[in-house]
């Protein structure tokens, strides 16, 4: 055939160019089949068509082929709110839509293949060779690396990200199993939905966490804590995208613009008004504080993720947004703050908020009885109910928060009974045999924390039970007045510390161990002291008041304050143990150490004649010496004092100590007012 002659020549003609002729077009023409020729362009052009590339879409996420994104829109997704509605604009308005949900359907697309671990693939056009594609951090457009400096954008600048970034940050977050756990936990519905898509959501969330992780014994808390934080997050987007019209599609970013401010302050209202039954708008002046913390952590986050990817414009876009949100904030938070403040300082403090004493030793009651009952005939039936018993014990008596005695772990509780924390040498050094029978007696545990079991442990191995409900189902058997809980227990304990004088080291220990600072216990914790504030101040004030003396008013101040903290004293002793621990060893340690001595007149005028030459001395402000401990020894061991029995002998010594130094000011006070008596007189 004449086509294959020609095609022939040609190869001939390649093999071998310097013995064969290039045949001519018109030979070629004379040679050949003009249909033929014909029908092999036609051919050409067959094979060599050109092809759209795929869309995808963000309504159905599906991939669209041969480019008919616009055509699916329209047909299948017709009744979007925001599709009918630009559907009813001009054509170009349609074409600036469908554009761009273009790019935003090939930058979800690629970002779903940079979360597996792959690299970009669609694009806008077919490349004709193989290169890499970069993003822009404003348009979101998949860009040839190439040709990026051709890239037109809406900012003169355009930042070109490399998909790396992005793909390193996706892997660690969605390889990570423990985050994985937390996402799955949540809820079928349009919040946990929301919570398990949206990859901003999700940063947030997972940086969070990244934070916790390492408490290693609060990993159940940890996770409550991360998914409430997502879940009000999503909640917000949801309110900001009913009162602003965007679409739920988009991602919760959109939410932290500045052309959207009012609208995120108009949503965070409407998020924690509630309406009661009388049809009045009430806010929940803590919910509002929460989400305040949650958006600036958010903001903080997205902050560091665009540093990181390198997408500085959006970075300084979202500091710039921090500033117009926080100085609105004033407006917006103040109220709620102060809301808060106010009910923790005065609604939380009352004493009639503190739990009775009655019930507390009801309580105690029923908690030995039947901790006694369950040993002596336990079976694992009972297990359950015995460990809510202990927890319950455990969190009364030390007036920790509710979740803290549950956490104890099973190597810490060995180490406590080990005496790991209380040095045998250090116990053998204390004098006081009151205070040794308590260092035997209990047992100290610091909660540290490893990877090991817990003590109280559930079925679930990852979990202890909860120190909240033990001591709700104790206090509903036991038929308690009021619901005694940990928070209660602590408010009763810093009260109780308010009113005792303790010595500064022993005031941080005590500070220490509740777990919170002096100001906290003041201002959160403690009830203020009503009686003894009246019986002071009320006296000074009538005092200043009628013109008296305000010498002889800081005296008579003096001595009221006083009495009343002996009374106070009294009050305490009166209404049961300083804390929560047996009656045996109140007594004992009552006994050994009281506040406060009654001495007789026989006792008083021994001491008086024994140490007339200390106490009759004549100094200014009560200024001079004191007998020293040899002296003091003498006067104890020569003269029968029952005033002191029951002490050890250098509280005896302290005691007298004080009582001299009291009756040699009470000596020149009379001695001075005799003085003053006189001159008046004699004026």
């Amino acid at each position: 055939m004449p086509r294959v002659s020609s095609l022939t020549v040609q190869e001939d003609t390649q093999e071998d160019t310097s013995n064969a002729e290039m045949p001519l077009k018109g030979d070629m023409l004379l040679t050949g089949d003009t249909n033929s020729c014909k029908s092999e362009n036609a051919s050409q052009k067959k094979t060599n068509v050109y092809k759209k590339p795929d869309r995808y879409c963000v309504y159905c996420r599906q991939v669209i082929h041969n480019g008919k994104l616009k055509r699916h829109i329209m047909r299948k997704h017709k009744s979007e709110p925001e599709v009918a509605e630009v559907l009813k604009k001009s054509t170009v308005q349609q074409n600036i839509f469908f554009d761009r949900k273009r790019k935003d359907g090939i930058y979800e697309y690629n970002v779903l293949l940079i979360s597996d671990n792959r690299d970009p693939l669609m694009r806008e056009r077919q490349p004709n060779q193989k290169d890499q594609l970069r993003v822009c951090a404003s348009c979101k457009s998949f860009v040839s690396s190439r040709f990026f400096y051709k890239h037109k954008c809406i900012v003169s600048q355009p930042d070109p990200v490399k998909p790396r970034l992005l793909q390193k940050a996706k892997t660690r977050m969605d390889d990570d199993k423990q985050f994985r756990e937390i996402l799955n936990s949540f809820r079928d519905g349009q919040v946990g939905e929301l919570c398990r898509s949206d990859p901003m959501i999700k940063l947030i969330g997972f940086r969070h966490f990244n934070l916790r992780r390492h408490e290693t014994g609060k990993e159940n808390e940890v996770k409550r804590v991360v998914m409430a934080e997502m879940r009000e997050l999503a909640r917000l987007y949801l309110t900001f995208c009913d009162i602003s019209g965007e679409s739920e599609t988009n991602s919760v970013e959109t939410m932290f613009n500045r052309s959207h401010l009012q609208d995120l302050y108009d949503a965070i209202d409407q998020q924690v008004s509630i309406v009661d039954d009388h049809t009045e708008r009430k806010e929940k002046h803590g919910q509002k504080l929460f989400l305040n913390a949650i958006i600036l952590r958010s903001i903080k986050a997205l902050h560091g993720h665009f540093a990181e990817t390198m997408q500085d414009a959006k970075a300084k876009e979202l500091k710039i947004f921090k500033d117009a949100y926080k100085f609105k904030s004033c407006e917006l938070f103040s109220g709620a703050r102060q809301m808060c403040v106010k009910n923790s300082m005065e609604k939380l403090r009352k004493p009639e908020n503190l739990p009775k004493e009655t019930d507390i030793q009801i309580l105690k009651r029923y908690i030995s009885e039947e901790i006694s009952e369950n040993v002596s005939n336990f079976t694992m039936e009972r297990y359950t109910w015995l460990r809510t018993l202990i927890v319950a014990r455990l969190t009364l008596f030390n007036a920790r928060r509710g979740e803290e005695a549950s956490r104890m772990l099973r190597a810490e509780w060995e180490d406590a009974e080990q005496n790991v924390w209380v040095p045998q040498e250090q116990v053998e050094n204390v004098e006081d045999a009151a205070e040794k029978f308590l260092v035997g007696q209990f047992k100290l545990v610091y909660l540290k924390g490893k990877e090991n079991p817990f003590l109280f442990a559930t079925k679930s191995g990852k979990s202890h039970c909860s120190g909240w409900h033990a001591l709700k189902n104790v206090c509903s058997r036991a038929d308690v007045s009021m619901t005694i809980n940990a928070g209660k227990m602590r408010h009763r304990l810093s009260t109780i510390y308010a009113s005792l004088h303790m010595l500064p080291q022993n005031q941080e220990i005590f500070l220490d161990h509740m777990g919170h600072e002096k100001e906290i216990n003041k201002d959160n914790y403690q009830c203020p002291a009503g009686i003894r504030t009246l019986r002071v101040m009320g006296r000074m004030l009538t005092d200043a008041d009628e013109g008296k003396d305000m010498s002889v008013s800081k005296e008579v101040s003096k001595k009221v304050e006083e009495e009343a903290s002996e009374e106070l004293d009294d009050m305490e002793s009166s209404q049961g143990p300083e804390i929560y621990m047996d009656d045996e060893i109140l007594e004992s340690k009552e006994k050994n150490n009281p506040k406060t001595v009654k001495w007789s007149k026989e006792d008083t005028a021994n001491l008086k004649s024994f140490f007339r030459k200390y106490i009759l001395t004549q100094k200014d402000h009560n200024t001079g010496n004191l007998p020293c401990k040899k002296e003091i020894e003498d006067f104890l061991q020569t003269n029968n004092v029952p005033s002191l029995d029951g002490l050890h002998m250098k509280t005896k010594i302290s005691k007298a100590r004080t009582k001299i130094f009291n009756e040699r000011k009470t000596a020149r006070l009379r001695t001075s007012k005799k003085l003053a008596e006189l001159e008046l007189v004699a004026v």
